[in-house]
Formats: C-alpha cells, structure tokens, sequence
C-alpha cells in the first residue's frame, strides 16, 4: 500500500511530506552448509528477478513476506521449502534478531525512509556431503501459481558479501559474526 504523508514535528517545528509504503513484516535465511568431505562451509543465494530494480537474476537470502499467521519462524520455513526444496522444523532456526536484539527491534529495516518493512533474520546450519551441495547449484524453485522462477546458487561462505549488495543478507552475515554462530 502506498500512501502520501504530511506529518507535523515539534522537533523541526514543522511539516514533514513523504510517500509511505506499508509492506510489513517479513522473513529471510541465511542457510550455512558444512561439507561433510572438507568441513568447507557454503551459503546457497537465492537468484530471482526484481524489478524495481531492473535486475533479472539479482542475488540474497531466502526470503518472504510474513502470511496471515504472524508466526515468524513457519513463514521461514516455509519460504525454505518453496524456494529452495529444504524442509526443515522451526527448532532448527536461530532467531538472529532476537539474539542480538531481544524485544528492541522486530527486525532489519532496509528502508526507514520509504517503507515500514521489517526482515526477521535467522540462521540454519546443515552438514552435507559435497555431492548433495552440488546437486542444489542450479535447482530451480518457486510457489506454484505466483510465477516465481528462483534458481540457486552455492556460493562459498566466505565469499557470500563478495556476491550481493542485498541489505538483508549482508545484515544476516554480519549478525552471523557477532553472535559468533
């Protein structure tokens, strides 16, 4: 929803205009993969098309918009079968935003200037052979029926801020590294 906005602020003893987009709560995971053969650690990034952005394969998390539920971590779960083929349970995901910021913050904001969007972030950790880590380069994936068409990429863990400008993911790492999971 967008709205147009004349608020008044006493700190600036006057009105502030503004268009607002109302999107809401969302959801993002950063997926880590140890190799079983090498203890090599690998992230998969998501590539889909964004449009406002006029990118046809941009790469980051997977991600997704909180549903009618309000439950953060089936949303998550969910978005990581759809976009990546991995069902896992809630218990095995690390709610970064509440470790880091307990009850202060519902989330990342990717933009306070324009929008009210907030991106719960959390962390999942897997133990594969090489040959089943392989096999997701390339998977394409997506929600039947709403024309998504995500194809995944395996991509070194290191090299993960190397590869995307995404606010999310790059958010996600660097919450990753704090919390030292």
């Amino acid at each position: 929803m967008k709205l147009k906005s004349k608020i008044y602020s006493k700190r600036a003893d006057k009105y502030v205009p503004g268009i607002v987009m109302l999107r809401g709560g969302a959801v993002a995971v950063l997926v880590v993969i140890e190799d079983k053969n090498d203890g090599t650690l690998y992230s998969v990034l998501t590539r889909q098309a964004r449009v406002p952005i006029g990118a046809v394969d941009f790469p980051e998390i997977p991600a997704g918009m909180l549903d009618g539920s309000g439950n953060f971590k089936s949303v998550a779960c969910k978005e990581l079968e759809e976009e990546m083929g991995l069902v896992i349970t809630a218990d095995k995901l690390i709610d970064m935003t509440e470790m880091m910021y307990g009850d202060a913050f519902p989330g990342m904001y990717p933009s306070v200037g324009l929008c009210d969007e907030f991106i719960r972030l959390y962390f999942t950790k897997h133990s594969l052979s090489h040959e089943k880590i392989m096999e997701l380069q390339g998977q394409v994936h997506g929600e039947e029926g709403t024309h998504e068409h995500i194809w995944l990429e395996v991509v070194p863990l290191k090299d993960i801020v190397k590869l995307t400008s995404d606010a999310k993911t790059l958010s996600a790492v660097i919450l990753m590294q704090q919390l030292k999971l």
